[in-house]
C-alpha cells in the first residue's frame, strides 16, 4: 500500500510540473484559435516557429481576392501590388503556400465601362495579360485544394488555365466571365482562292494539237519474180 501511494504522489507531482501549452491542444482547436487573429497578428505569428508559420499560413493564404480599382480612385493608391506579389509568392516560394488556397477571386470595384478600363493592361492581347495567365497557371498547378474560382473580369483565360481548373477535384464553385470580343485562339479564316486572269495552257494535253494518224490500209503482197 505504501508503494502504491508513493507512486501516485510521483505521478501527481509530475503532472503539476508539466503544464499544458498551446501546442498540446488538438490541431483543429489551434487552427480555430488562430482564425480569430488579425492579418498583422498572423504575420507576426508566422515568424515564431515552423509550427506557427504553418498555422498562420493556413489563414493568410486561404483566400486570394483581387479587386481592380478605378483609375481615378486614390483610396487604392498603394505601393504594394497585391496581384503581382501574391502570384509571385504562390509560384516562387520554397514553402508551398498554394496548398492552403481555397478561394481565388478577381473582380472590379465598379461595373460597366469604368470597371473594364481598370484592367485594360491585363488583357490577353498585351504582354502583361499573357504573364498573368502564366502565373495563374503555375498557381493552379499547386492549388490542389481550391474550392472556389471566380473570374469576374473580361480577360481571356489561356487553355492551360482551363486544363488545370479541370484537374482540380476539390473545385466546387466556378464562375468565369468571358472575354470581350472574339477569342485569340480562334482559327484564322482560309486564304482566298486566287483566279488567274491569264491561264496557262494545259501541258498535260500537249498531244491534243496533233491530228490523229490515218488508219493503215492492208495491201496485197507483191507478185513473185518471174
Amino acid at each position: 500500500m505504501a508503494t502504491s501511494a508513493a507512486g501516485d504522489e510521483v505521478v501527481a507531482a509530475e503532472s503539476k510540473k508539466r503544464r499544458i501549452s498551446f501546442v498540446d491542444l488538438p490541431t483543429e482547436t489551434q487552427r480555430d484559435i488562430v482564425s480569430h487573429c488579425s492579418q498583422s497578428d498572423l504575420i507576426c505569428l508566422a515568424l515564431v516557429s515552423r509550427h506557427f508559420h504553418e498555422l498562420a499560413s493556413t489563414q493568410l493564404y486561404r483566400n486570394f481576392h483581387i479587386v481592380f480599382p478605378d483609375d481615378d480612385d486614390l483610396n487604392f493608391d498603394s505601393p504594394i501590388d497585391g496581384l503581382a506579389g501574391g502570384l509571385d509568392t504562390f509560384t516562387t516560394s520554397n514553402y508551398d503556400y498554394a496548398k492552403h488556397l481555397r478561394d481565388l477571386s478577381m473582380d472590379t470595384l465598379s461595373a460597366g465601362l469604368k470597371g473594364e478600363n481598370s484592367y485594360q493592361s491585363y488583357l490577353y492581347s498585351a504582354s502583361c495579360g499573357k504573364f498573368l495567365n502564366t502565373l495563374l497557371h503555375l498557381t493552379l498547378k499547386k492549388a490542389r485544394s481550391l474550392e472556389v474560382f471566380r473570374w469576374n473580369i473580361r480577360v481571356e483565360l489561356s487553355r492551360p488555365v482551363y486544363r488545370e481548373l479541370h484537374r482540380i477535384a476539390s473545385l466546387k464553385k466556378l464562375h468565369v466571365r468571358m472575354q470581350a470580343g472574339e477569342s485569340y485562339y480562334m482559327q484564322p479564316p482560309p486564304l482566298p482562292v486566287s483566279i488567274d486572269a491569264h491561264p496557262q495552257p494545259d501541258v498535260t494535253n500537249h498531244w491534243g494539237s496533233i491530228p490523229p494518224l490515218a488508219p493503215l490500209t492492208l495491201l496485197p503482197p507483191p507478185p513473185p519474180p518471174g
